[in-house]
């Protein structure tokens, strides 16, 4: 969208090639452009892809802007003016306006700015110099103040430069918007329980209480009482509070009780945290709803105790399709279905939050009937689509991901396992055109996405992949 007055100035002719008296006119203009100076009606947030020194490098090049494939320009045409320099006025939707300065080019009333690049939003809680915008690279300034030449965005938001005409107060400017088309996902949320052993416990009077009954028991339940440290209950494993051995309330002295393994809180940043990291391919998600999911480890049947490890370190396809069907049809421990819709659709990402706990002294098969869990030690996640991981879900199934629950948020792991349902397709060990958020290529503990180095990043080949992927093969992704 370009407005454009016309300026005061002008020659008369009369009687121009017989057509009367006209008047010609000089017109004021600007334009955002795109890489390849063209006038553009969108733009897209940079993946930084060549910003490194090498496609796994640590550093970042003095040009990354000037070298990034989505960089733009602002063009402004001024026929009023003799200076060398104008100044236009940029923001987006989610970041303020700033003057950034144009020069005069070759032809007389033609100025042009620097390159420009919109980036992912600043996550808010690192330092200024280590975002996305702001970063304090040498060519560039302090974020926000002249020409500073990046701009955070989401996708949707609405580009804006004004350029005030010299000598009066008219105003133009031109807008373009971020992406051409915004895609979503809608995301359903499962989180299993912190898990407790269905074997009951000795109440007040020595008796045996609540043993093998579908539902964790403490003292005082019947009566209301509010379940903490210090009452007599069945055994369960604390891992919000980082416990690894399950223990009785009466056997701990801190707790909050028997909940999530996480906060909503936690998942509600993980997701924002890959709404972040798929900005850059112009994919937001839309949660759902979250909901809760609590199996017992002992029963019958039990689906902690149908799960067992038929690979050391590994999640078979048995494992999973097990707790597939479990989450499928919502069934309790007990095998009564709950009669939940919420599993049936074929367009949306399932994400199980899972309270993972297990230690590499032990075998697997003894911690599924014990005390472990879903996913093995050193996995932040696990993804299941078709044609990806695991064949046996068959034709146009579900898309579930697993995710530790106390995966720490600079990990990226949400966004990563995201990544493997969008594109269906496994890691790359190659290191060469992994959709991975790189330059990060390392250990679960040293990923951290509060370096501008570290787990940002994705491809201008996998953002295309994975858009037309979702949009046209998986059908999960919509145009918002």
């Amino acid at each position: 969208v370009v407005e454009i007055p016309i300026t005061a100035k002008g020659i008369e002719l009369t009687n121009y090639m017989g057509r009367g008296k006209i008047f010609i006119v000089s017109t004021s203009l600007v334009e955002i452009l795109n890489a390849g100076e063209n006038v553009t009606g969108y733009v897209k947030i940079g993946t930084w892809e060549t910003a490194y020194g090498g496609f796994f490098g640590t550093s970042v090049k003095n040009n990354y802007v000037e070298a990034d494939s989505d960089r733009f320009y602002i063009r402004v045409t001024d026929g009023s003016t003799e200076k060398d320099t104008v100044t236009v006025k940029i923001s987006t939707s989610s970041d303020p306006e700033h003057s950034i300065e144009c020069y005069r080019m070759n032809q007389m009333n033609v100025f042009m700015s620097q390159s420009q690049l919109l980036t992912s939003i600043n996550l808010g809680d690192i330092p200024i110099d280590e975002e996305d915008d702001g970063y304090d690279k040498k060519g560039c300034v302090t974020d926000e103040t002249l020409n500073d030449r990046t701009h955070q965005a989401v996708p949707g938001d609405i580009l804006t430069v004004k350029y005030e005409l010299p000598g009066n107060s008219a105003e133009i400017k031109a807008e373009a918007a971020v992406f051409d088309t915004v895609l979503i996902a809608d995301i359903i949320v499962y989180v299993l329980k912190e898990p407790y052993l269905d074997e009951g416990y000795k109440n007040s009077a020595g008796e045996w209480i609540g043993a093998n009954n579908g539902e964790f028991d403490w003292e005082g339940k019947e009566q209301n009482v509010i379940f903490g440290p210090g009452i007599r209950s069945e055994e369960f494993l604390d891992v919000s509070q980082g416990s690894d051995e399950f223990k009785r309330g009466n056997e701990i002295i801190s707790s909050d009780g028997r909940g999530w393994p996480c906060t909503e809180e936690h998942i509600q940043a993980q997701i924002s945290r890959a709404k972040i990291a798929w900005a850059q391919a112009g994919i937001q998600f839309n949660v759902v709803g979250i909901y809760e999911f609590d199996p017992a480890i002992m029963g019958s049947p039990s689906i902690w105790q149908d799960l067992i490890f038929q690979m050391p370190g590994k999640i078979t396809s048995r494992d999973l399709s097990i707790l597939y069907t479990y989450l499928k049809y919502d069934i309790d421990e007990y095998g009564q279905s709950k009669s939940s819709e919420r599993l049936n659709r074929k367009d949306v990402i399932y994400i199980v939050y899972e309270p993972c706990k297990i230690e590499e002294s032990q075998t697997l098969y003894d911690k599924v009937h014990n005390k472990s869990f879903i996913i093995a030690d050193g996995f932040s996640g696990f993804p299941s689509s078709p044609q990806c991981i695991h064949p046996f879900w068959g034709d146009n199934p579900e898309f579930m991901a697993f995710i530790k629950a106390d995966t720490p948020l600079k990990g990226r792991a949400l966004a990563h396992e995201i990544g493997h349902l969008l594109d269906r397709k496994g890691d790359d060990k190659t290191k060469t055109q992994s959709w991975w958020f790189y330059p990060s290529w390392t250990t679960i503990e040293s990923r951290n996405d509060h370096k501008i180095n570290n787990c940002r990043r994705t491809t201008n080949r996998t953002r295309q992949f994975c858009r037309n992927e979702g949009l046209k093969v998986t059908h999960i992704l919509k145009r918002r």
